[in-house]
């Protein structure tokens, strides 16, 4: 019966239990393998909603960090955080914008090879990275 328990709880069941467990290096990591094990079109709308989120979530932080080194003393927190709510989704916009350029090229160039989804190499990432680099530049 002991054998039987530990071996439920050293076996996460799903990624809650997994971050509870081994942290939020594992949790972090079978997010990016559920999202490599998703199909294209999925995936692009998916890694777009998941930039959108890092992009608020740590433009505000960073925003928040800078208003309360430039705002005068009396008016740091407030203004802080005016700041950084306001500031805050044009950056989750911007790299909501790079990720999903970067995942439909990515989608495009993996189309060559025989199983799209399975195979990705770092000279495919390079190109992705060089297009999207090349149409935000153009815009």
């Amino acid at each position: 019966l002991n054998s039987v328990l530990a071996s439920q709880l050293s076996t996460p069941n799903c990624l809650s239990d997994l971050f509870l467990q081994r942290g939020l290096h594992a949790w972090l990591w079978a997010l990016a393998m559920e999202a490599q094990r998703m199909p294209c079109p999925d995936r692009i709308i998916d890694m777009v909603g998941f930039a959108y989120g890092v992009g608020c979530c740590g433009g505000f932080g960073l925003t928040f960090a800078r208003g309360l080194r430039d705002h005068p003393a009396g008016h740091r927190f407030s203004g802080a955080m005016a700041a950084a709510q306001a500031r805050a989704p044009h950056l989750g916009h911007t790299f909501a914008l790079w990720s999903g350029l970067f995942h439909t090229f990515e989608c495009a160039v993996s189309q060559r090879h025989l199983d799209p989804d399975g195979a990705r190499s770092s000279v495919d990432a390079a190109v992705c990275g060089f297009l999207t680099a090349g149409v935000l530049s153009i815009r």
